[in-house]
């Protein structure tokens, strides 16, 4: 299949997890690829995530195979089945529209495509508001766009966002911003002092440095392949 629009897997994020669509047109084998290639980089943030196979109308994957990819997802990339068996859902076409557009949903990229870094559109985006500071131990998760916390994120906290995460606090824990592969997503914080900081696939730990005096917002994105710290003025 040499068309560039198509896509034969689709990962999005929705409130209870994510939902992997499955195009009826591709083969078990173009399947199995695909997947494997747009999970291979979501890295162990969303290990525990249940994944839901959503597949084309018009195609029934036999029950073996629809087990056999949620092992492979369970093993290898620690995504968790639906807890009941449930029946695959049906949804349209891949390339076709949809009435319900979940945000910042990643389509696996073909073979030697560039990774997805184009912004998305702003009347599309979703956020989740955490009015409270983050203390160890405590883990927030939103995959249908941006976080931004009210108050701080401590050592031992952690926060994953399939958009970008916004602190309006001091972020000492841990911030994975474009959580499905979006590494144009970044992270802003008053104060930077994360315990380790990802966005998309890539991962850094910004070395030690003296604390400011007056704290001031500072953004955290990808710029020649690398994580840049730098002073926030705006998106």
């Amino acid at each position: 299949m040499n068309n560039e629009s198509y896509v034969s897997v689709e990962l999005k994020g929705y409130l209870d997890g994510l939902r992997l669509i499955i195009d009826s047109d591709a083969s078990i084998a173009e399947i199995e690829s695909a997947i494997k290639q747009r999970l291979a980089n979501l890295g162990d943030s969303l290990t525990g995530t249940t994944v839901r196979i959503e597949q084309q109308q018009n195609r029934s994957l036999s029950p073996e195979d629809v087990n056999y990819f949620y092992s492979l997802m369970q093993q290898e990339y620690g995504l968790a089945p639906p807890d009941s068996d449930e029946e695959v859902a049906s949804t349209p076409r891949l390339t076709s529209p949809s009435n319900e557009q979940p945000i910042r949903g990643i389509p696996a990229n073909p073979p030697n495509a560039p990774i997805y870094q184009e912004p998305f559109s702003e009347e599309k985006e979703k956020a989740e508001f955490i009015r409270h500071t983050l203390r160890s131990g405590q883990v927030e998760r939103f995959l249908e766009g941006n976080i931004i916390v009210i108050g701080d994120v401590n050592p031992g906290a952690e926060v994953t966002a399939s958009g970008d995460i916004i602190i309006l606090g001091n972020l000492r824990g841990i911030a994975h911003a474009g959580a499905l592969g979006n590494i144009a997503a970044a992270v802003v914080a008053m104060n930077m002092e994360p315990t380790q900081l990802r966005i998309g696939n890539i991962i850094t730990r910004p070395p030690s440095r003296k604390r400011r005096r007056k704290p001031m917002m500072e953004v955290a994105r990808i710029k020649q392949g690398n994580v840049i710290v730098e002073d926030f003025e705006g998106f």
